[in-house]
């Protein structure tokens, strides 16, 4: 119908005339068939893309979570052909909200527009959600509708896992801002290390720094789950810092990777005390496993003692089986660590001393270096003597520089004082991420994970099970201790600890599974962890 009018106006009336015509004609024409758009659903306003940041730091990234108390703006870009004059409503739940602006009208001219809020306490660890409906001055009616979701956290979490990879070597997992633990890496046939880092933090991004003898090598900014690959020469010790930055703060990991080579290679098989000890060379500090050892007949001290600070002892994943000591003195497989021993299971040990105050333990009597994604199982035993013998399933004794993580030893240890599941006695250093769950018994500071512990240690996200229930240290004097605790069934693990409840070598924990008999295991052992 008003295509008609248009043309008859057009025909008799003149010219001038007739586009001041037209143009109210059509005006109505357009009128009606907006109306028809609208009723028919039709939208004549297109919102083609929401997005909302936080914070003032140039390294936000938009569309994170947010934080609750501090402003957020939400950007709205959308499409308007008609021109029309627009006003906005804004639905959201008020439990979660505060101080939210208001949207001015907007004019033909214009296609986006922002409000602001700051999200209430209400709205910690919930998701926002605003419903932003456009409607049309002229018509009085909406012509375009937009959900935009918004995740709040009640703080930022920076923490930063990084994943390691040599060529098809998983070198380390679980760098995370708990903790670090140095790398062990044989570039004899490689040299791109290749790491991923993955956080769950507000608004992130995330830049890295490689470092050698105090030079910048590569540094720039990648994103979460993002590989990337760094070049290394061997025989050199790196420093890679990974930067995270939130809404509310910036934090800055910084790990060590060390870069041996020239390891002396012990194939697998049966081997003699003798015969084993022989594949060592003199003066050699670098050795790896090629293979499971079973070990044949007796030995009456540590099958190695090497104190050299360079010392590095690669199991590569293997097992040493059968290890027997009886010894009348101090006894384990290995006397002192001053370097960095990882990735070794010593399996169905049986270490033996009869001397009075002897120290016994599984892997290492000292240690004062690194001892990464080790176990022991078992038996351990120092008989009683006037100077009361140290025992602990890894280490009797864990000094100065010690630092123990990713490990745990079913084995079941019985000496004088200062007697643990996993640690005898730590005067110094860290124990992170391990636990113990063998039988543990001796006169005096009996713990199942350490026996003594000193105010210079730290131990955290670590557990035990056993029969001295609830006693997992048997004496504190003063050392600091986090989300540590005795287990029972059903466990349950703290929040702070990285796991998951499948097989995922991603984190440092599992639950479930069917491994460990229900209780949390370590995800580099997985299905490979030895019960009690």
């Amino acid at each position: 119908m008003f295509q008609k009018v248009c043309t008859v106006l057009f025909k008799i009336i003149p010219r001038m005339v007739s586009i001041s015509i037209t143009f109210t004609v059509l005006s109505c024409s357009m009128q009606a068939n907006l109306e028809e758009f609208v009723e028919e659903g039709i939208s004549i306003v297109k919102i083609t893309s929401s997005s909302y940041s936080q914070g003032v730091s140039p390294n936000i990234v938009a569309n994170r979570s947010v934080l609750s108390g501090s402003e957020v703006t939400v950007n709205l870009e959308f499409l308007n052909p008609e021109g029309l004059d627009l006003v906005y409503e804004i639905g959201y739940d008020a439990n979660y909200v505060s101080a939210l602006s208001t949207i001015a009208p907007t004019g033909p001219g214009q296609n986006s527009v922002s409000f602001t809020f700051n999200p209430s306490t209400d709205a910690e660890n919930q998701t926002i959600v605003f419903t932003i409906a456009i409607r049309s001055v002229k018509l009085n009616k909406i012509v375009a509708r937009k959900n935009v979701s918004i995740p709040c956290v009640y703080a930022s979490n920076t923490d930063i896992h990084l994943q390691a990879i040599l060529e098809s070597q998983n070198v380390t997992y679980a760098f995370s801002g708990t903790g670090q633990t140095s790398a062990i890496m044989d570039l004899t046939t490689a040299n791109t290390l290749t790491f991923i880092p993955t956080a769950e933090v507000s608004g992130q991004t995330i830049a890295f720094n490689l470092e050698a003898n105090g030079s910048s090598l590569e540094s720039g900014l990648t994103l979460s789950g993002e590989e990337r690959s760094l070049t290394l020469v061997d025989d050199d010790t790196y420093t890679l810092s990974i930067i995270v930055t939130a809404p509310d703060t910036i934090t800055n990991w910084t790990y060590t990777i060390k870069v041996p080579k020239g390891f002396v290679v012990i194939e697998g098989g049966n081997y003699s005390v003798a015969t084993f000890q022989a594949k060592i060379p003199s003066g050699t500090n670098r050795i790896k496993l090629g293979g499971d050892i079973t070990l044949t007949d007796i030995a009456t001290t540590a099958l190695i003692s090497n104190s050299s600070n360079d010392f590095y002892f690669d199991g590569n994943g293997y097992k040493i089986s059968n290890m027997t000591i009886n010894a009348t003195a101090d006894a384990s497989f290995i006397d002192t660590n001053n370097g960095i021993i990882k990735n070794l299971a010593l399996e169905n040990v049986s270490v033996t001393s009869s001397g009075n105050g002897a120290s016994v333990a599984g892997l290492v009597e000292c240690n004062n270096g690194t001892i990464y994604r080790c176990s022991v199982s078992g038996t351990i035993i120092s008989t009683h003597g006037p100077s009361n013998p140290t025992g602990g399933g890894l280490v009797a004794y864990a000094n100065s520089a010690s630092y123990i993580a990713e490990c745990y030893s079913t084995a079941n240890v019985h000496a004088g004082m200062s007697v643990g599941g996993l640690v005898g006695c730590s005067e110094a250093g860290t124990i992170l991420n391990c636990y113990a769950r063998g039988t543990v018994s001796g006169s005096m500071e009996v713990g199942v994970l350490v026996g003594t512990l000193y105010a210079v240690c730290t131990v955290r996200n670590s557990y035990a099970t056993g029969t001295l229930a609830s006693k997992i240290f048997g004496k504190n004097y003063g050392c600091t201790t986090n989300d540590c605790f005795y287990a029972t069934l059903p466990t349950s693990i703290p929040g702070s600890w990285n796991y998951t409840t499948t097989l995922n070598p991603a984190y440092v924990w599992g639950i479930g599974s069917g491994i460990n008999g229900g209780y949390p295991y370590l995800q580099y052992f997985g299905a490979q962890t030895m019960l009690p």
